[in-house]
C-alpha cells in the first residue's frame, strides 16, 4: 500500500514538473517568435518600439512584447493615445505631396527639384528634410541613362563573307 503512494507521488511530480517544462517552453517559443520579428526595433528608439508593439498586437501578447522590447506597458498606452504632434502631421501633408510629385513626373526627380517644385506649390522643405522622408518610404529617383551609339559607322572596311567548302571530317 505504501508502495504504491510512494509511485503515484513520483508520478504526480513528474507530471508536474513536465507540465511546468512545457508551459516553459512554450514561454520560449513564443519570446523566440517576437525576436524573430523585432531584430531591427532592439536598439531602436521607444516610438519605432512602440510602433511594431502596435503593428503585432494580433499576433503576440502586449506584455510578453512589451518586457522583450524593454519598454513599459503605461507607456505604449499612453503613446497609443496620443495625438501626432505639428511636425509628424506637417511630415504627412509632405510626404502625400512628395508621393503626388514623385508618380506624376515618372519618379524621375530627387531632392533638389522636389524643394524647388514644393515651394513653387507653396510648401516650405529643407532638400535635406525631403530626402529624409523619402528615404523613410523608400522613394527614389530612377536615372535616365544617355543614349550612347556603341558602333562606329565611320570607317571604310568593307565586310566581306567569305565561304569555305572544305572537307568538314
Amino acid at each position: 500500500m505504501q508502495k504504491q503512494s510512494i509511485k503515484v507521488n513520483r508520478k504526480n511530480k513528474i507530471q508536474a514538473e513536465l507540465k511546468g517544462l512545457k508551459k516553459e517552453l512554450a514561454k520560449l517559443k513564443l519570446e523566440r517568435n517576437i525576436l524573430e520579428k523585432c531584430a531591427g526595433c532592439l536598439q531602436a528608439s521607444t516610438r519605432v518600439k512602440f510602433e511594431f508593439i502596435h503593428q503585432h498586437l494580433s499576433c503576440f501578447p502586449l506584455k510578453d512584447m512589451c518586457r522583450i522590447l524593454d519598454v513599459s506597458t503605461s507607456g505604449y498606452y499612453k503613446w497609443r493615445s496620443k495625438a501626432l504632434s505639428k511636425r509628424d502631421q506637417h511630415n504627412l501633408v509632405l510626404l502625400e505631396e512628395i508621393k503626388k510629385i514623385h508618380y506624376r513626373n515618372r519618379k524621375r526627380y530627387g531632392s533638389p527639384r522636389f524643394a524647388r517644385e514644393l515651394e513653387a506649390s507653396g510648401f516650405h522643405a529643407s532638400e535635406k528634410l525631403i530626402r529624409k522622408l523619402m528615404k523613410s518610404v523608400s522613394l527614389q529617383s530612377v536615372f535616365k541613362r544617355k543614349y550612347r551609339t556603341t558602333t562606329n559607322s565611320s570607317h571604310n572596311i568593307l565586310l566581306q563573307k567569305t565561304y569555305s567548302t572544305g572537307n568538314l571530317l
